[in-house]
This record gives structure tokens, sequence and C-alpha cells, in this order.
């Protein structure tokens, strides 16, 4: 489908979360920033639960900067808090170094059940750690929870810091 031919069937009212979001599903998976644009400006909104249905497929676009910049559209535009979650934990497993990404999840995830912040301190990343305890909340129990597998990192300089900042 060409894009004048997909303007024309937004402008007409063609719903974009139709058969389970497969036009935002397959924009990206196909990394078509063009295409998603039109989806987010077609008459019919798109709903917080197609964002969270394409999200998945955000996060395996292998350009930083395409994946980056799509996951803040779909995050900004109401993605559910429970699918953003579960994106951050898969982005900080198969993007353990792009915070910027990590940090685009953590704004509007529900990081309630401590898989996060728990992932970070497994993988000995202080850095995701501060930027996750900065962004999101986490309860004292969590917290307290964390700091006891802080204790035992490997490394002196990232578990100094990750304690510190967990106190």
């Amino acid at each position: 489908v060409s894009l004048s031919t997909l303007k024309i069937l937004l402008d007409g009212g063609a719903n974009p979360n139709a058969f389970k979001a497969a036009a935002l599903c397959h924009a990206a998976i196909g990394a078509n920033s063009k295409v998603a644009d039109m989806l987010f400006e077609a008459k019919v909104p798109l709903t917080p639960t197609s964002l969270g249905a394409a999200l998945p497929h955000v996060l395996r676009i292998t350009n930083s900067m395409t994946r980056l910049t799509l996951t803040r559209k779909f995050v900004e535009a109401g993605a559910l808090p429970l699918e953003v979650n579960r994106a951050l934990v898969h982005a900080i497993t198969a993007f353990p170094t792009d915070v910027s990404l990590q940090g685009a999840l953590a704004t509007a995830a529900d990081t309630s059940d401590g898989e996060a912040l728990s992932l970070s301190v497994s993988m000995e990343s202080a850095e995701t750690m501060d930027m996750l305890l900065a962004k999101s909340q986490s309860s004292v129990e969590t917290r307290s929870a964390m700091l006891s597998r802080a204790m035992e990192v490997k490394k002196r300089t990232a578990r100094h810091r990750m304690c510190r900042s967990l106190l």
C-alpha cells in the first residue's frame, strides 16, 4: 500500500487499531516512521492496548536511534504502563548500555513489581539502577531487598555506588 492510499484510508476513518493493531505492528516491524506517524495522526486515535501490542516490535528495530524515537512516541502516546514495564525489562536485558532507551521506558512504566530494579542490580548496572531510582517509584521493601542483593555485587565500585544510591 502506498502512503497516499494509506492517507486516503485513514482520512476516510479506517481504524488503525483493527486486527490487533496490525498496521501499527507492521510499521514497527519495518521501522517505518512515516507510516507510524500517519497512524498516530489518524482520525481514529490509537488505543493504549494497540500501542502496547506494537511496542515489543519497536524494541526489535536494529537502528538504535529509530528504536529510541519510536519508543518515545509510543510511550508518550499512552502505551499501557504494564506493557511499558515489560518492554523496560526486555530493554535492560537486550540493550544493557542503552540507558536512553531504558529511561524513555522508565518514565511511563509501572515498575511496582520491582523486576526492572532487580534486573539492574543482578546485571551490576549502577547507571541503570540510578536511572530507575530517579524516574520510577519503588517501595521501601523493594529497595531494602535490592540493597541486600547489591551488597553481593562483585565489582567494588559498582557495589559501593549501588548501595549508596539505595540508602
